[in-house]
């Protein structure tokens, strides 16, 4: 559940950057940025644990629309003969019905239109 924040956010997006206070906020001087660094994690490959761990995430995220196609396809064959007569246009129904509720599973997992 998230928080009711107490910030007016219509004031501060009507603030150009001057008009914002910034001075207790410490400049960062030319020390800073010279001992800066890129981290090393992002130049290094990927391991065969992580490599894998991506592999089986990417698979549970498809898993739903493959089920749903599946048994988009099982449904066209038995309840009619769509595939008998226009093997094409079962699959192209079969598609969407999959695409439609890969979209509501993606939609799910990542909070789209929240």
């Amino acid at each position: 559940m998230k928080k009711k924040t107490a910030t007016n956010w219509k004031s501060l997006e009507a603030m150009s950057d001057d008009d914002i206070d910034t001075t207790d906020i410490p400049e960062l001087g030319d020390e800073f940025f010279d001992h800066a660094e890129q981290p090393p994690f992002l130049d290094e490959p990927l391991t065969m644990r992580q490599k894998f761990c991506l592999s089986l995430r990417l698979w549970f995220m498809w898993l739903p629309a493959l089920v749903a196609f599946s048994g988009a396809c099982y449904l066209l064959w038995v309840g009619s003969t769509l595939w008998l007569t226009d093997p094409i246009l079962a699959f192209v129904c079969a598609a969407f019905i999959a695409f439609s509720f890969a979209v509501i599973w993606f939609c799910i997992l990542f909070g789209w239109g929240d």
